[in-house]
């Protein structure tokens, strides 16, 4: 009886097989993590964009009390509508969100700040919407008002978005 050396057509599919769950499995793990990333990277870019609204409004209420001698909520109309606002740290504005839709922020590939400046080769739109509203809160008077900022993005065929919450008072 004559044996032949070599695989059998069985066998090389079989082992065609195994190399394609090898590779596939990894490769799988990666694409997972590079979506995992990307959103991950528009997650913290949105919390500072939040953050810098909190911080701008407060700052303005602060700027207002201590050294303009103004009433704390002057200049923060915009905000206090039900239509919200947005802000443009850069060039110190309060921009209207007319029916509650705030425009796209821009980001400039000079600073890597975001604005609302004109769009231009230097300033890019990017995913980002922030919404600013000052609203009373009952019961507090003229005193105090809830401070809530949004962020809301596009993303892999949904939007994303969250708030963050706070209060400000008026100093005496």
């Amino acid at each position: 009886m004559e044996t032949k050396k070599g695989f059998t057509l069985v066998e090389t599919i079989v082992s065609i097989a195994l190399l394609t769950l090898a590779i596939t499995g990894p490769l799988s793990v990666a694409t997972f993590a590079l979506r995992s990333s990307s959103i991950s990277e528009n997650e913290i870019v949105a919390y500072n964009l939040v953050e810098e609204g909190l911080e701008y409004i407060k700052n303005k209420i602060d700027t207002n009390t201590f050294t303009s001698g103004a009433q704390w909520r002057d200049g923060l109309s915009e905000c206090e509508s039900g239509n919200g606002c947005d802000i443009d740290a850069i060039s110190w504005a309060i921009i209207s969100c007319p029916g509650g839709i705030c425009p796209v922020l821009r980001r400039s590939s000079l600073t890597g700040l975001y604005t609302h400046a004109a769009a231009s080769a230097d300033n890019t739109d990017t995913i980002f919407t922030r919404r600013i509203l000052l609203d009373n809160v009952p019961g507090a008077g003229n005193d105090e008002q809830e401070l809530a900022v949004t962020i809301s993005w596009p993303e892999r065929d949904s939007t994303h978005s969250f708030t963050i919450t706070s209060h400000v008072f008026k100093r005496r």
